[in-house]
């Protein structure tokens, strides 16, 4: 199970972590797959850190990592990959890139 205790909000100015949801629904408990809860104490701890309050979707300086960088770095490129979007192409020896429509 997961806890959903703080939220992250998105600003212009940057991301505000706060130390609890806008409402008491916003609070709650999410129930998580056996192979989801390994693969994120594996993050967790492959980060060098097993404290539970470490954030694990991050950029790669351990901010908070921005919903636009997201999307374009992992979720599009995964969406390619998946063969739903676009295409991938190949730039050099061992290398590849994802593409897909603006």
């Amino acid at each position: 199970m997961l806890r959903v205790v703080q939220v992250a909000e998105e600003t212009h100015g940057g991301i505000l972590l706060r130390p609890y949801p806008k409402s008491r629904a916003g609070v709650r408990t999410v129930p998580l797959p056996g192979f989801l809860v390994s693969a994120l104490r594996r993050l967790r701890t492959g980060a060098g850190n097993p404290d539970p309050r470490t954030l694990v979707f991050r950029d790669r300086v351990g901010r908070p990592l921005r919903r636009s960088n997201f999307r374009r770095r992992v979720w599009l490129p995964s969406l390619v990959r998946a063969g739903l979007l676009g295409q991938v192409v190949d730039v050099g020896p061992h290398r590849y890139r994802a593409v897909w429509p603006c």
